[in-house]
């Protein structure tokens, strides 16, 4: 079942910014259980846009802007230090 999140809503909703103490929303935890389980059976926007009705763009925004909060890495932090290992090196090997 897609969820909805308006691509205003990508950062939180103020519109960006206040969110490091926020309790994730059940679209956040969507997104970082997407990231989590994401194989390589096809092409990753596509996927984004099926199962969890977002843009590419706005999936990236929303993971960006979760791996950087508290709330995220205690909710899941293998997936958020994986994301940001990714995000250090520049590469999906680090991944692995």
């Amino acid at each position: 079942m897609p969820h909805s999140i308006r691509y205003a809503d990508c950062l939180g909703q103020d519109g960006g910014g206040n969110t490091l103490s926020r309790v994730l929303s059940r679209e956040e935890k969507a997104v970082l259980a997407f990231e989590r389980v994401w194989g390589t059976d096809g092409p990753k926007d596509r996927a984004i846009e099926t199962v969890l009705g977002l843009s590419s763009g706005c999936y990236y925004e929303v993971l960006l802007s979760l791996v950087a909060r508290r709330t995220a890495m205690a909710h899941d932090p293998l997936t958020v230090r994986r994301v940001l290992r990714i995000i250090e090196t520049g590469t999906e090997e680090a991944a692995s």
